[in-house]
C-alpha cells in the first residue's frame, strides 16, 4: 500500500481487542487492532444505523422534485482533467447522480483528488447531493489510475492464486487507496466465469473458468472492498464469460438455458448477493432462452425476474455503458433508457460528455408524465442511491443530507455520525493491520502464488549454475542473478529467433529461461520444435489464450497479468515445479 501509516496510532491502551471486528476481516484471518469496546458498538449499533439510513434516505428522496430524481438515474462521463464549467452545467441542468472517470480523466494524484473534489461541490451547490464518482480499477490490463495506488494484476491472476484472503486484501486496498483520491464507487469485481476460450473481451479479467473459485475470489474481493466503506459492483450479470463477441461492438449471444445458467454463470453472482452485494453491473448480451427481443439492460425478465424475484438481490442495478454499440445500434439512447428503467434498472451509464445526457432526461420525463413508467420505480431507483450515498458520503466526508429535510431527526444524526466514526476507526485498524503484514507491496504476493504452467505441469528448470537464462528487462535479470545464476549466462535477448542458432550450440548447453512478450508466437513455437532435449521455459506476463506451443521439453510459465512484478516472480518460481493452471485453454494444435 502506497500510503504510509504509522502503527503506533494503532496502539491502543490495554484492553484493545484483537477479535475480527467484522464476519468478512475475520473470515479472511485479517485481525484489526480495535478496543473492545468499539467492537461492541460496531455490532449493536449496526441495526439502529441500517434503519436511519434506510428512512432517511426515504426521507430525502420524498422531497425531490422529479426532474432531480430522473437526474439521479443518469450517471455521465465528462472531457478532460479539470472540473470544467461544461460539466457544471451538466450538473446544474440535469442532476446527474454520478460520475464515471476513465484515464483521460486521469492527471496526478493531487490533480485526481481536486477534480473529484471540485465535482461533489458543484453537485452539492446545485442539486444538494454529492455524486458516486465511479472508475473501472480491475487490476491487470483493466487500470485507470496508476499513481499512488497498488498496481495490482487482475481477476485471473487472483483466481490462479487460489486464495480468497489475498483476493479480500485486493478488494480492500484497492478501494481505500481510490477512496483517498474521492472515488465512491468501484465497477469491480468481474464475476463472470470464463468458459469460452475464445471470448474478446473478458478472458483475464474474470478469476478463472470454475464457478467455485471465481465464486470465493469474487465474494472475497467484494467485501474486501465494502469494508475500506466504499460501493463495489458485481459484473456483468448475468455472465459474459461465454460470448466471442465483445459488446462495445456488436450485440453477443448467448443460447445457453436459465437451467444452464445456474451451473456455470449464475453461481458466483449468488453467492456475492447472499453476502450482501450493493450493486450490479448488467451485461448488454441477447440471452435468447430467457428474453429472445431484448438485450439483458433492458430485459425486465433478466433484471426485475431473474436478478430481483429469483436471486433476491435488492441493491443498486447499473447498466453497462448506454453507447456500446449491443444497445445504441439498436435503439435511440432515450427509449433505450425507458427500457432499461422499465426492465428494474436503477442507474444509465452514460461514459461521455454528450447530448445523450439530455435525450435521456427528456425521454424519462416524458414516459414518467404518460404513465409509461410509474414514479414510484423512479422513486426507488433513487432511494437505493440515496442510500449508499449516505452510507459512503463523497469518499473523504460523510453525508447526512440535513439540508434537503424540513426538520432532520438531531438524535438519527448524531447516530450517522457517531457510526461513520466507528467504520472509519475500523477500516484504519485493517489498513494497518495489512501494511504490517504486506508492506507497500500486497500485489507481490498475489504474483507469485499465480504462476502456473500452461497445459501441463512444470517439473522445474533444475539447478540454476546449468541454466542460461535470456532477458529483456532488469527484472528478470535481477531475478537470475539473485537465485544464483552463474553471469556469464544470464544473456540479454533482443529477438527470440536468435536462440534458433543457439540451440544448436554446444556452448549453450543447458537448461534454458526465456522472457516471452505476447509477440513472440511464432519465434517460439519454432524454438519449441528446436529446443532438443533441454528444458526450455518461457516466462509469459500476460495472456494465456494465446497459441504459444507447449510440449514435453517446452513450457510457458504466466502470470496473467501485464504487471512486470510478475517477471519477477516467474523467474523465482521457475526452478521448481509449478502446477497447470486450470484455466480453460483452447485446444492446441499441432
Amino acid at each position: 500500500m502506497k500510503r504510509i501509516i504509522s502503527l503506533l496510532l494503532f496502539v491502543f491502551a490495554c484492553g484493545a481487542s484483537r477479535e475480527g471486528a467484522n464476519d468478512a476481516a475475520a473470515r479472511y484471518s485479517i485481525s484489526p487492532r480495535i478496543e473492545a469496546g468499539d467492537v461492541e458498538r460496531l455490532k449493536d449499533q449496526a441495526g439502529p444505523y441500517e434503519q436511519a439510513l434506510r428512512k432517511r434516505a426515504a426521507q430525502i428522496t420524498a422531497s425531490l422534485p422529479l426532474e432531480k430524481k430522473v437526474g439521479q438515474i443518469i450517471h455521465v462521463g465528462l472531457y478532460g482533467k479539470t472540473a470544467s464549467s461544461s460539466i457544471e452545467d451538466v450538473i446544474k441542468r440535469y442532476h446527474p447522480g454520478g460520475v464515471i472517470l476513465f484515464a483521460a480523466n486521469i492527471g496526478r494524484s493531487a490533480e485526481v483528488k481536486k477534480l473529484n473534489a471540485d465535482l461533489q461541490k458543484m453537485s452539492l451547490a446545485h442539486t444538494g447531493i454529492p455524486l458516486l464518482i465511479s472508475i473501472d480499477q480491475e487490476g491487470g490490463r483493466v487500470i485507470r489510475v496508476s499513481e499512488g495506488v497498488t498496481d495490482f494484476p487482475g481477476m485471473m491472476a487472483l483466481g490462479q492464486s487460489g486464495d480468497p484472503r489475498l483476493a479480500y486484501v485486493t478488494g480492500f486496498v484497492t478501494a481505500r487507496e481510490l477512496r483517498a483520491l474521492g472515488f465512491n464507487f468501484l465497477f469491480a469485481p468481474v464475476l463472470d466465469v470464463n468458459n469460452n476460450p475464445d471470448n474478446p473481451v473478458i478472458n483475464t479479467r474474470s478469476p478463472g473458468s470454475d464457478p467455485a473459485l471465481v465464486s470465493d475470489i469474487g465474494t472475497a474481493y467484494m467485501l474486501g472492498a465494502m469494508d475500506a466503506r466504499s460501493l463495489p459492483t458485481i459484473k456483468h450479470f448475468p455472465g459474459h464469460g461465454d460470448t466471442n463477441t465483445d459488446s462495445h461492438y456488436a450485440l453477443p449471444v448467448i443460447r445457453r438455458t436459465e437451467a444452464q445458467l445456474h451451473e456455470v454463470e449464475l453461481p458466483p453472482f449468488k453467492k456475492a448477493i447472499d453476502a450482501g452485494a450493493p450493486a450490479v453491473m448488467v451485461a448488454h448480451i441477447l440471452f435468447e432462452q430467457l428474453d429472445g427481443k431484448n438485450p439483458s439492460t433492458l430485459s425486465p425478465a433478466i433484471v426485475d425476474g431473474l436478478l430481483r424475484k429469483k436471486l433476491g438481490f435488492k441493491g443498486i442495478v447499473i447498466t453497462d455503458a448506454m453507447e456500446m454499440k449491443a444497445v445504441a445500434d439498436r435503439y435511440p439512447m432515450g427509449e433505450a433508457a425507458v427500457k432499461a428503467v422499465k426492465a428494474g434498472v436503477d442507474i444509465t451509464l452514460l461514459t461521455a460528455q454528450s447530448d445523450h445526457i439530455r435525450q435521456i432526461h427528456e425521454r424519462l420525463m416524458l414516459a414518467v408524465a404518460n404513465k409509461e413508467i410509474d414514479e414510484a420505480a423512479i422513486d426507488a431507483a433513487v432511494e437505493r442511491q440515496i442510500f449508499e450515498k449516505l452510507k459512503n458520503g463523497t469518499g473523504d466526508a460523510l453525508w447526512t443530507g440535513e439540508g434537503l429535510l424540513q426538520k432532520a431527526d438531531e438524535a438519527e444524526t448524531t447516530l450517522l455520525r457517531e457510526y461513520e466514526e466507528l467504520l472509519e476507526k475500523r477500516a484504519v485498524a485493517l489498513e494497518a493491520a495489512m501494511q504490517a503484514e504486506f508492506g507497500e507491496h500486497p500485489d507481490r504476493a498475489i504474483l507469485f502464488k499465480a504462476v502456473r504452467s500452461l497445459r501441463r505441469d512444470f517439473p522445474g528448470a533444475g539447478s540454476p549454475s546449468k541454466l542460461f537464462v535470456f532477458y529483456r528487462s532488469r527484472a528478470v535479470k535481477e531475478e537470475a542473478l539473485a537465485v544464483g545464476v552463474p553471469p556469464s549466462q544470464v544473456l540479454p535477448l533482443f529477438n527470440v529467433r536468435q536462440l534458433w542458432i543457439r540451440a544448436d550450440q554446444a556452448a549453450y548447453r543447458g537448461n534454458w529461461i526465456v522472457e516471452l512478450t505476447e509477440g513472440d508466437i511464432a519465434a517460439w513455437n519454432s524454438l519449441s520444435y528446436r529446443a532438443g532435449k533441454r528444458t526450455v521455459v518461457g516466462l509469459l506476463p500476460g495472456s494465456p489464450f494465446l497459441p504459444f506451443r507447449i510440449t514435453d521439453h517446452a513450457f510457458v510459465l504466466c502470470t496473467f497479468a501485464p504487471q512486470r512484478e510478475g517477471l519477477r516472480a516467474m523467474m523465482r518460481r521457475s526452478l521448481g515445479a509449478v502446477p497447470a493452471t486450470t484455466v480453460k485453454l483452447k485446444e492446441q494444435k499441432g
